[in-house]
């Protein structure tokens, strides 16, 4: 919605996606946590080289894990 509000308002041939960075980490399977006042926790990190090439997907599904995401670019593109 906040994307499309300047569309609907001005004549644009452009426009800026807000989306979180996290939703990256979260489809690479990190857990996160939000308690408030706090920040964002990652709630069990990785700690060493060893811990990112044992729990890191070596491949993730994109369409699966982000859709939400190519749903909006999708939607946004079609009001440009």
């Amino acid at each position: 919605e906040v994307t499309m509000q300047p569309l609907r308002r001005y004549d644009l041939d452009a426009a800026i996606l807000f989306s979180d960075i996290l939703v990256v980490i979260e489809a690479l399977g990190a857990e996160l946590d939000m308690p408030g006042g706090k920040g964002i926790l990652v709630v069990n990190p990785l700690l060493t080289v060893s811990e990112v090439a044992r729990r890191i997907p070596k491949a993730v599904n994109v369409q699966k894990q982000l859709g939400h995401v190519l749903s909006a670019v999708t939607e946004i593109k079609s009001q440009l």
